[in-house]
Formats: C-alpha cells, structure tokens, sequence
C-alpha cells in the first residue's frame, strides 16, 4: 500500500490552511483518498495543485468551516459528497474537471439544496452541466491569453 501525505500550513491550530503538495519525497501527489479529511471543522482554506487528479467520496465532507477552495487546472475527478455540507458558497471549476460525483458540493437537507450556489465555469464543460443538474447558479467565464506574457487570465 503507497502512502499518502498532506501538508498543513498556519499559525494558529483552529484556523488551517490546507494546501495539498505537488510532490512529497520524489513522489507525485495524485489523489487525495476518500474520507480523507471529513468532518474535519479546523480547515478554512483549501489548495489542490495540478498534480492531483482525483479528489475521492467523501474527501472533505462537513468541513463546516470551509469557505475557500482552488483547484488547479489537472483535476479531472471530484468525487460523490466530496466537499458537500461545507461554509462553500461557491467554486470556480477548470476545464480539466470531466467527472463531478453526485452533491459533490453544496449543503442538502433531506436531499434539498438549503443554501444558494454558484458555480464559475467555462462554458460547454462538464462543471456547466452539474450546476445545471443540480440547481445552482451557473456563471460561464472565460479565460484570454495575453500574447506578450503568455499569461491567462480569467
């Protein structure tokens, strides 16, 4: 069995911000595993690099003290419940994203939607679709690279 590591980085012990590491000992970090992080109330923000592909069921879960979350382009899978029953209002979702388990974000009660989402997404993606199967608000951004530094902006 391969281990799997996360790093934690903040300075007061109530208030942590997560930030997934690309790499650990020579080893990329690919996924982060399922119930990893779950009912964990400690975590306010949250970074997943480019690295990591599939964030698994239940991964963060009734993190209520959630609000802020990126994902970097390279995600592909975000698994069933994974960040559901969070603080989350909203998510911005790169183009990589193919695969969104079901009430992978969002609060629900009695399988109802109990507080108002959005989702910030390139059109035509698979982010549009799940925010449209799901009842959130849905904003269709798009991204322009700037030819003289190469840089994209959303």
């Amino acid at each position: 069995m391969e281990r799997m590591y996360c790093a934690f980085l903040g300075e007061d012990i109530t208030q942590f911000f997560v930030v997934v590491p690309s790499a650990i000992g020579g080893k990329t970090v690919s996924a982060i595993g399922e119930n990893a992080f779950k009912d964990n109330e400690s975590i306010i923000t949250l970074y997943i690099p480019s690295t990591v592909k599939t964030v698994g069921s239940n991964a963060f879960a009734g993190c209520s003290n959630l609000i802020q979350i990126t994902f970097s382009e390279g995600i592909e899978t975000v698994g069933k419940y994974a960040l559901g029953d969070t603080a989350l209002t909203n998510v911005t979702l790169p183009k990589s994203l193919v695969t969104i388990g079901e009430k992978a974000f969002g609060s629900y009660e009695n399988d109802k939607l109990v507080q108002d989402f959005t989702v910030y997404a390139f059109g035509g993606t698979a982010a549009c679709t799940f925010a449209n199967d799901n009842g959130f608000k849905l904003v269709t951004v798009e991204s322009k690279t700037d030819s003289s530094t190469g840089i994209t902006v959303i």
